[in-house]
């Protein structure tokens, strides 16, 4: 049976959507094909393998060719509206035509369509479908080794904004004692994991949590060690399943800056946050 393994950092919550974002575009490219997917992790380190197995062609490089062919839409019908009472274009919802299918890009807003959800971390004056356009024209044409850890440069100024999930774009200028603009040293961004990681949103948005005393806003978001069929990790994704081996993380929202906000330092559940590579 084919197989196909990913090597991600399991702390990195960009990562890990951007892999079931893999799944996801597998399901539309082989609607009639089972496939089996799990998580091969060691306690206490951000190595990990994702794994799908199934009777279909399971290319890297077909992911590559989906994302770099895909093409977004503006919902600019919906019903979002900003505190001006004037329709919020900065957060339409896009449709992604991807793989011989549809996806709607929709879950930085709630359920209505009316009001932004937790995940909407980015700030300013980026609009989401621009964003995804800018990701999808930097999709190169071959395989870069291993996707998710594909980037381009930036340029000081250049403004290119991100989703907020992956901590590798997440540098905080005053934590580090200078600005990139200020050195003009190129910053990373890297197109195939927020377009992958903004797919598998859609179908797997992680849990909310809020600490009622220091109002800290947590989403979480589990890995299952089993191997299981798709329908299966839609669950396997937010809550324990008996007799699931599983293991859940979780991550602070915290404030980036103007407006923005980002993941915070990833932990695994009850136990002592993880100071990782931040």
């Amino acid at each position: 049976m084919p197989e196909l393994r990913v090597p991600l950092d399991i702390y990195n919550v960009a990562q890990y959507y951007a892999c079931l974002g893999m799944l996801s575009i597998y399901d539309l490219l082989h609607p009639e094909a089972e496939l089996f997917s799990c998580f091969e992790l060691e306690d206490g380190s951000p190595d990990a393998q994702f794994v799908v197995t199934g009777e279909a062609s399971l290319e890297l490089q077909d992911i590559v060719d989906c994302l770099r062919t895909a093409q977004v839409k503006s919902r600019d019908d919906a019903p979002v509206i900003n505190s001006k009472g004037l329709p919020d274009k900065f957060i339409f919802p896009v449709e992604l035509s991807i793989a011989n299918g549809t996806v709607m890009l929709d879950w930085w807003l709630d359920e209505f369509w009316a009001e932004k959800s937790f995940l909407k971390l980015w700030g300013g004056p980026s609009k989401a479908f621009q964003m995804l356009e800018t990701y999808i024209a930097e999709v190169p044409r071959e395989l870069p080794g291993n996707p998710l850890d594909h980037f381009v440069p930036v340029k000081p100024g250049a403004g290119t904004s991100v989703f907020g999930f992956d901590w590798r774009t997440a540098r905080d200028p005053l934590k580090q004692g200078y600005s990139l603009n200020e050195v003009g040293e190129a910053a990373k961004v890297y197109p195939i994991t927020e377009l992958l990681c903004a797919i598998g949103l859609t179908n797997y948005r992680p849990a909310r949590q809020q600490n009622k005393e220091t109002r800290e806003r947590t989403l979480s978001y589990r890995v299952w060690r089993d191997a299981v069929p798709l329908l299966v990790t839609y669950a396997a994704a937010i809550c324990p399943i008996s007799g699931l081996r599983s293991k859940s993380f979780c991550a602070p929202i915290v404030s980036k800056n103007q407006g923005a906000f980002r993941v915070g330092n990833v932990r695994e559940e009850d136990q002592a946050y993880r100071a990782y590579a931040r």
